[in-house]
Order: C-alpha cells, then sequence, then structure tokens
C-alpha cells in the first residue's frame, strides 16, 4: 500500500480541523442574513454527510475485522483505526458546522437599534 494517499489525507484532515476550530474560536456565525430554504438544506447535507461518514466507518469494520486475527494485530493495525476513527472526528466536526451554519440562518435577523428606529 502506498503512503502517498494516506499522507495526502491526513493533511486534508489536518487543514480541515484548523479551519474549524479557528472559525469556531474566532469567527461568528452570519446572524443578518436569513434564508430558511438554504439553512434546511445546510442541516439536511449537514446530517447526511455523517451518516455517510458512519456508514463508511461500519463498512470498513464489517469488511475488514473478520480477516483481522486477534494474535496478529500489530501497530499498523493500530495506527490505521486511530486514522479512521481521526476521519470520522473529522466528518463529524463537518457536520457540526453545516449543522450550525443551516441553524443560523434559519433564525430570525437580528435588528439593530437603528433599524427598529426607522
Amino acid at each position: 500500500m502506498s503512503v502517498a494517499p494516506l499522507i495526502q489525507v491526513g493533511l486534508a484532515a489536518t487543514v480541515s480541523q484548523i479551519c474549524y476550530w479557528t472559525r469556531v474560536s474566532s469567527t461568528p456565525l452570519p446572524r443578518s442574513f436569513r434564508n430558511v430554504i438554504l439553512g434546511h438544506l445546510l442541516s439536511f447535507a449537514g446530517r447526511l454527510s455523517f451518516i455517510f461518514g458512519a456508514a463508511l466507518f461500519s463498512f470498513y469494520f464489517l469488511r475488514h475485522m473478520p480477516a483481522m486475527e486477534l494474535e496478529r494485530l500489530d501497530i499498523g493495525s493500530a495506527l490505521r483505526g486511530s486514522f479512521l476513527i481521526a476521519i470520522l472526528f473529522v466528518l463529524f466536526c463537518y457536520s457540526l458546522e453545516l449543522e450550525r451554519l443551516g441553524v443560523a440562518l434559519q433564525m430570525p435577523s437580528v435588528r439593530t437599534a437603528k433599524d427598529a428606529s426607522d
């Protein structure tokens, strides 16, 4: 098995996590724009993406676990398993972000005191 795809997936997961945690810690969600349909679509996409990730995770274990023997488990198997769990966490963060954005787009727009006086 080639190492290059694993490095690429690991790099993509790392970049995704950096972007996610930067957004969570310093960038607020939009409150001035409201679109209920887009909000519903983003919430749906968020849930669907995590279902896809969980199905992929299940498929991996259903496909590969019967072939593994407990005596043959080595560091490579443990690293692949932990890598898969890390990728599943990345998918969870992605789906959570889509759901947060969807909910933010569905909430009523925030009106300022200046808008209320007009």
